[in-house]
């Protein structure tokens, strides 16, 4: 058994500047590459990517799941969502993709709330999900910390 078949999801965050030999070669090989990893290391699991648009907040533009891009997830993220994701979460600021069975399911209902009772966070965590960062640290990734915050209704987050 390996450490990924352990679990029923997977949810990368991927920051693909930061990897050592991403200016040895053109773009479209590093992405490919990625992607391809990706895709080969999860073939039992559901896939998580996010594909959050914060730029909406405050803003007239209306979220539209199929074609509304992520902003500031990493051209990763966005590839992912176009080329391979089935399906995206509803909330219009912090949304995710992904594939397969558990994905469908965490994915497809909506959440009034981006962090907390009945987000995406919370379901993916009463699931087994392993978290994979991709030229990116955990502590570039603290969404699971603010899902804690709101959780637990710190004095600092408006919960």
């Amino acid at each position: 058994m390996t450490l990924i078949s352990q679990y029923e999801a997977v949810y990368f965050t991927c920051d693909i500047r930061r990897l050592p030999w991403v200016r040895e070669y053109p773009l479209d090989v590093v992405l490919g590459s990625v992607l391809d990893f990706i895709n080969k290391i999860s073939t039992n699991q559901s896939v998580f990517l996010p594909s959050a648009t914060l730029s909406l907040c405050n803003n007239p533009d209306i979220f539209d799941i199929k074609l509304t891009p992520s902003e500031n997830m990493g051209v990763i993220a966005e590839r992912y969502r176009l080329e391979f994701s089935e399906v995206r979460s509803a909330h219009p600021f912090w949304s995710h993709c992904g594939s397969g069975d558990v994905a469908r399911k965490i994915l497809s209902g909506v959440q009034m709330n981006a962090y907390g009772a009945g987000s995406v966070w919370e379901k993916l965590l009463e699931c087994r999900t392993l978290h994979i960062c991709i030229g990116a640290n955990l502590f570039q990734t603290p969404s699971i910390v603010h899902h804690v915050e709101q959780s637990v209704g710190v004095p600092y987050r408006y919960t």
